[in-house]
């Protein structure tokens, strides 16, 4: 096997700590705008590579520079590599793994639908360079001053609603009919691109590139989404999570403005406007976006705060795992080692 030759845009970033405290890099694939978490053997790895040396002349010299990497791990990140094309295919070489990789993605229209339908994205705009003009007159939004004159009006509005919770849920139930709903619909689509442009001039501030905002279908149910994925850059974990939290904490701003104006108008089109604003916004935030069991806000959060990539999946094969050992005793290893008590917070979630 000889040693390939890396992609010469790819980028070397340094990145946060791995789960297990060693020290992490990401390969970023500016072609598709996407990260690869590496560790300290294939940054060090990368730091050497001698592209078109043969794999065991290569391992030799690695290990005399006492790196004691051994042959096997090489073709392993080799392999990582190439699965990723994530290195220049040599002219009229590697073209049936290429093939392979295309024939793989092919499928008779049943299956492409059985597999598409679950989760699938359409971007619609792409906003970087207004969001960088824009920045400026939102930024005071995000000021602990005004974060606390909105706690403030939001407490009043509350006690006052709870004065008059029984006019409150009575004017929920009369909204509660076929023109309600239309006018609810609207509303959560204005409440929701607000929602994602506090994600969106969040990471702008964090200087992240904002890719581009869209519409995403789970199962055919259409939601907003605003890619972030260039938050992978920054080290600084409260700026991570604070782009993760900026959706949700845009919505309750609005819901406690919204509040407060509804309490104190009096009957007419701003009331309504404001009942509307305020429903929506609290249903969204409190039982959808904050929930960590659903692909929402919540769940990155929650993902993010633990430092653990890929939560859902590793957490149901280790509860998968810890089930059959219960009940029938196979004594078979677990899908992963880590920690106990990080395992049992990770069986716990699942």
């Amino acid at each position: 096997m000889i040693i390939p030759y890396l992609r010469e845009d790819l980028e070397l970033i340094k990145g946060n700590s791995r789960e297990d405290g060693s020290p992490g890099w990401l390969l970023y694939d500016a072609l598709r705008n996407k990260y690869f978490t590496i560790g300290l053997s294939a940054f060090r790895l990368i730091r050497n590579w001698k592209p078109g040396e043969d794999i065991i002349k290569f391992s030799s010299w690695i290990n005399e520079k006492g790196l004691m990497i051994n042959s096997d791990e090489i073709k392993s990140f080799v392999s990582f590599l190439t699965n990723n094309n994530l290195i220049i295919q040599p002219k009229g070489q590697n073209i049936s793994n290429l093939l392979s990789q295309k024939n793989s993605q092919k499928q008779n229209w049943l299956m492409y639908l059985i597999h598409s339908y679950l989760f699938f994205k359409i971007p619609l705009v792409k906003p970087d360079e207004w969001l960088g003009k824009t920045l400026k007159y939102v930024q005071a939004f995000g000021s602990k001053q005004y974060r606390y004159v909105i706690y403030i009006f939001g407490f009043i509005g509350i006690s006052l609603v709870i004065q008059q919770f029984e006019n409150f849920l009575t004017t929920f139930m009369y909204f509660f009919s076929f023109k309600g709903l239309i006018l609810y619909a609207i509303t959560l689509i204005v409440v929701k691109t607000l929602h994602e442009l506090g994600h969106a001039y969040v990471a702008k501030y964090y200087g992240c590139q904002v890719s581009s905002i869209g519409i995403a279908f789970l199962v055919f149910f259409p939601f907003l989404y605003t890619d972030t994925t260039d938050a992978w850059r920054l080290r600084n974990h409260k700026e991570r999570l604070s782009i993760n939290f900026a959706g949700i904490f845009t919505e309750l701003h609005l819901a406690l403005i919204a509040t407060f104006i509804w309490s104190i108008v009096p009957d007419g089109g701003i009331k309504s406007v404001a009942f509307f604003v305020a429903t929506i916004s609290w249903i969204s935030s409190l039982t959808i976006n904050v929930s960590p069991f659903m692909r929402f806000d919540g769940y990155y959060v929650f993902a993010d705060w633990l430092k653990a990539e890929n939560l859902q999946p590793r957490s149901f094969a280790l509860a998968r795992w810890q089930i059959r050992e219960l009940l029938f005793g196979f004594y078979n290893k677990p899908p992963e080692e880590i920690s106990s008590n990080r395992r049992w917070v990770f069986i716990s979630y699942a």
